[in-house]
């Protein structure tokens, strides 16, 4: 749902049927850039996409790598492997949807393809 930068809230309400709202990109990368621990639920997803995108603009070609692998898996620990220890301990009480946004919020804001986001689940029959 970042890819269409639209915030973790009104993710989760377009998930479960409401009208989508949406925000200029330069928003969602203010709101990443500036984000603190504890903001409540927008603002724990945004500082989670904060720590990922530390870990992007530090290795970028590492971070492709791992973008390319979180697309395939996104149960494993590719993203998550490039964050410090410190970036990693950071990030308190997230939940897998507020996990998937961030990452794809980082992936909107980096030019990448969109990725699964793990808190989803697929049901077929």
């Amino acid at each position: 749902m970042a890819d269409e930068n639209v915030n973790p809230t009104d993710a989760m309400k377009k998930a479960m049927g409401a009208e989508e709202a949406e925000a200029p990109k330069y928003d969602l990368a203010a709101a990443v850039a500036n984000a603190q621990p504890g903001g409540g639920y927008n603002g724990a997803a945004e500082y989670v996409a904060k720590m990922i995108m530390r870990a992007a603009r530090r290795d970028p070609q590492a971070f492709a790598a791992a973008a390319e692998a979180y697309r395939e898996d996104p149960y494993g620990h590719a993203i998550e492997d490039l964050m410090t220890a410190e970036e990693r301990d950071s990030m308190n009480e997230i939940t897998g949807f507020m996990w998937g946004w961030a990452v794809n919020a980082v992936f909107y804001l980096t030019e990448q393809p969109a990725g699964p986001n793990p808190g989803i689940i697929t049901i077929s029959g």
